[in-house]
């Protein structure tokens, strides 16, 4: 449902379904996700919290530090990105995160190893491709920024995030 545009609809059964067996966590994860996909960051990090202290996960803690990312709490994402990480190094969304948090607090060279790493571990996704072009474009690499603007375009031609990108890159005089 919610990959067919109902992303309410799907939240609801996720909710009756973590309502009704709430000792699967995939449930809670998939809950946690559809409440985060919905721009409900804060209910996707109190769906996780519970889910965390029973029983601690990479997938977990990566999808509450994005959703903390979200609500601007560097510090508690960066924690949870590093907790993730211990689980699962090389958690492609746990890296993102700590590139987005690095970015967030003016440290873009900090931010470019766990992009490089994200970026290696999964070239597919787009949000790894617009936060390494952000981190390029920070560096000044405009030309590495564009590059990384246009493969986000061409995985998804309508992310928000990518347009966005590739105007900002267009913006500081570099070839579109």
């Amino acid at each position: 449902l919610r990959e067919s545009g109902d992303a309410a609809q799907a939240r609801t059964l996720l909710e009756k379904g973590v309502k009704d067996f709430p000792a699967q966590p995939s449930l809670v994860l998939e809950l946690a996700l559809a409440q985060s996909a919905e721009g409900r960051q804060q209910e996707a990090v109190n769906t996780l919290d519970g889910l965390l202290a029973a029983q601690p996960s990479a997938q977990g803690y990566a999808l509450r530090a994005y959703a903390r990312l979200h609500l601007g709490d560097l510090a508690r994402a960066g924690e949870d990105a590093g907790n993730a990480l211990v689980l699962e190094p090389g958690l492609a969304t746990a890296l993102l995160v700590q590139a987005r948090v690095a970015l967030a607090r003016g440290e873009p060279a900090r931010a470019e190893a766990p992009c490089r790493q994200a970026l290696v571990r999964a070239p597919a996704l787009v949000w790894a491709n617009t936060t390494c072009g952000e981190v390029a474009l920070a560096l000044g690499r405009t030309d590495s920024a564009r590059a990384l603007a246009e493969q986000a375009l061409r995985l998804s031609p309508q992310d928000a995030e990518a347009l966005r990108l590739k105007e900002r890159v267009i913006n500081t005089g570099a070839r579109p």
